[in-house]
């Protein structure tokens, strides 16, 4: 009959003939449409009771907001939902019968009676009520079934393989068994998982035929960008907040090149240690509540040591602190990127955020500068209003943060839910058309196996070292260069630290002057991110960068003795340019071949081994100084490790495009394609059920 065949439709969307996406309206319209003809007291037919019942069901789960949100997620219409047959968290506590495999041998009847029967059309078993007999019993029916034909399964599965078995046609064990017959070879949990994905599938094209794909984008980049992009700026004004105050710092401690040296440096052991173990962490709370944690612990350590630095120890252990604290902050954030972003967006968003590192030195230069001239307020010293200020800023914006962050697409008050259904859905099939691990622990293993990933971290650390080289000494560097002590001129009591009758007084000139390179740096750092983008190319447009670089500063300070201090100073404004600029292609290099959770942890390991640099760079610099009485061989020495460094990404076998190229639209149906059609592909029961089903494919 009509009302028989209706009730076995693919789901209650086709019961009522109406769209996924109809309003309560158009339910109740179709809803009394159907009542009407084919109500019990209209219809003379038997089963119009029945049909009634089950109507009214679909009418109730339809009509109420949060039973229409569960249905739609089990079933396949809420777009970017989890296939239930690929969810490995859910439990799997209900019985499920396959009716394609039973032979009605009546052993499952036999050992749990209230939960099996024989039903008596097709002589098959079926479950007919879940939790009455013990979980022992019901696996021992399980172990002995002789053709394996009971699961267990989610409410989900559950679902999902009831509908499925409804609407197929099935032959009577008996017939089968006496050969009157043909078996079938139907796989229910490949046509239920199949029809999910169908759904799926077309709820994407309907998407992608609605969304506006550059709008999209363009609300990541004003909703997303700058929250990370002033958490980034803030993290690097405290990370280097003491290479400002240096001068004074120096000067009212008493502290020698090395000592300064070793304190800038130590910042990145605590940094390297606890940056992998503590990547775990957003994937766990989410990316806006760990990075509120960080934001306040680092705030705290900051603003703490405008007085409780006393002494050389004390100083290091505040630095060693402060690096344990913002250890995670760039790999949490890079993570919170891939939940937005594509792996062809990823190079121009992150670039958009890293800049930050340039930034924080062009802004905090004349900040630093006028907060310096505060020496001697209420008896406090300028450097240490520089880390109360500066520790206390961030303390205030991580209670922000936290409100205004969006953890996923899904939570994003500023898209709109068809926005954000599509984009949810690109992510995860992005997420799943890559290498996936069953555990964070494993991914974590995996990626520090990866050749590819320590190859790129050999290049970071070398990199780093002049890097933060730069950044810590650059104050104190171009301080010597104006004033009449220069790096050229050997001294017998080393390098300028501070210590000099000119240091104070020249410490707010010194950091307006400091802006230039950082200016070139943000520059820099913009026009490479976004041609490398453009062309595609990772490459050269990471690997020129660090050779030109290398060579800018290894000529530095010859320049200033040859030409004055004028010319070797805008030799180091062009090597901040050019070296800065790398980081966007470089670091956006992982997305190419890695994903997601691996993606994040192989970020952090990168950053990890590199920030190790960190703790060289500036540590070196200090030390050669002193004992040298110049800046010069250190220069030179980080102008080599970038030139090393450079050519070693030239010779990097990976390649550095995105299949696919750029762009939203493109990147979106770069990825294998879902399943469209019931049977285009095939799982395997036993790998959906017990052995946590994850598609794989190879990395380039």
């Amino acid at each position: 009959m009509a009302d028989s065949d209706t009730e076995t439709q693919d789901d209650y969307y086709s019961v009522l003939g109406i769209s996924s996406a109809a309003s309560v309206k158009d339910i109740k319209r179709a809803f009394r449409v159907i009542v009407k003809d084919h109500h019990p007291d209209i219809s003379m037919d038997e089963e119009a009771t029945d049909f009634q019942i089950f109507l009214n069901d679909v009418y109730e789960t339809l009509m109420d907001p949060e039973k229409r949100a569960e249905y739609d997620a089990i079933s396949g219409f809420q777009l970017g939902g989890t296939n239930p047959f690929r969810d490995v968290h859910a439990e799997r506590d209900q019985v499920f019968v396959d009716e394609f495999s039973c032979i009605g041998c009546r052993n499952c009847n036999n050992v749990c009676p209230r939960t099996f029967e024989m039903e008596d059309e097709y002589g098959r078993a079926r479950v007919v009520d879940q939790g009455l007999d013990t979980v022992p019993r019901v696996q021992e029916a399980i172990d002995t079934c002789p053709v394996s034909c009971i699961h267990w399964v989610s409410e989900g599965q559950l679902a999902l393989l009831e509908v499925t078995m409804s609407r197929m046609e099935r032959v009577a064990a008996w017939l089968i068994l006496t050969g009157g017959g043909k078996g079938t070879n139907i796989d229910v949990f490949n046509e239920a998982s199949g029809a999910w994905e169908k759904r799926q599938a077309e709820l994407r094209g309907a998407a992608q035929r609605s969304v506006h794909g550059g709008r999209v984008l363009s609300k990541l980049n004003n909703h997303v960008i700058p929250w990370l992009f002033s958490l980034g700026l803030l993290c690097y004004l405290d990370r280097t907040t003491l290479s400002f105050g240096a001068i004074q710092l120096n000067h009212d401690l008493g502290f020698d090149c090395a000592t300064y040296g070793f304190g800038a440096g130590i910042f990145f052991v605590g940094y390297a240690l606890f940056q992998v173990p503590l990547t775990l962490g957003p994937q766990r709370f989410g990316s806006p509540v760990w990075l509120t944690g960080l934001c306040l612990l680092w705030g705290v350590v900051t603003a703490g040591s405008a007085f409780l630095i006393r002494g050389p120890l004390s100083f290091y252990l505040l630095r060693f602190t402060l690096g344990l604290a913002e250890s995670s902050t760039f790999p949490t954030m890079w993570y919170h990127l891939s939940l937005f972003y594509s792996p062809a967006e990823m190079g121009g968003a992150y670039a958009k955020v890293s800049i930050c590192t340039s930034i924080a030195q062009v802004l905090g230069a004349p900040l630093s500068a006028g907060i310096l001239r505060m020496d001697g307020v209420l008896g406090v010293h300028g450097w240490q209003w520089l880390f109360f200020l500066g520790g206390g800023a961030t303390f205030f914006f991580a209670i922000f943060l936290c409100m205004f962050l969006a953890r996923d697409p899904r939570s994003a008050s500023f898209l709109t839910p068809e926005e954000a259904g599509w984009l949810d859905a690109r992510q995860a099939a992005s997420a799943q058309a890559s290498s996936s691990h069953p555990s964070k622990l494993r991914a974590m293993l995996d990626v520090a196996r990866d050749w590819r990933v320590l190859y790129l971290a050999g290049v970071w650390l070398l990199t780093a070292c002049a890097m933060f080289g730069i950044m810590f000494w650059a104050p104190l560097l171009i301080s010597d260069m104006f004033n009449a002590g220069s790096a050229a001129a050997p001294k017998e009591e080393g390098a300028s630290c501070g210590g000099g009758h000119h240091a104070v007084a020249s410490t707010s000139t010194v950091a307006l002057l400091t802006t230039m390179p950082y200016v070139a740096a943000s520059l820099g750092s913009l026009a490479n991110a976004r041609h490398a983008e453009v062309r595609n190319e990772r490459r050269l447009h990471a690997a020129v960068p660090l050779v030109a670089g290398g060579v800018l500063l290894a000529a530095t300070l010859p320049v200033q003795r040859t030409l004055g201090p004028a010319a070797g100073f805008a030799c180091l404004v062009m090597a901040a340019g050019t070296v800065w600029s790398f980081h966007g292609p470089f670091f956006t290099w992982p997305a190419v071949f890695l994903k997601g959770s691996t993606g994040a942890a192989a970020f952090a390991l990168i950053n990890s081994v590199g920030s190790m640099g960190g703790f060289a760079g500036p540590y070196l610099i200090g030390t050669l100084s002193q004992r040298l009485g110049g800046y010069g061989a250190p220069m030179a020495l980080l102008g080599a490790l970038l030139v090393i460094s450079g050519i070693a990404l030239l010779f990097y076998p990976v390649p550095g495009c995105t299949p696919g190229g750029p762009g939203l639209l493109g990147a979106a149906a770069g990825g294998p394609a879902a399943p469209t059609a019931r049977g285009s592909f095939k799982i395997d029961r036993l790998k959906l059920l017990d052995d946590h089903f994850l598609c794989r494919v190879t990395p380039m």
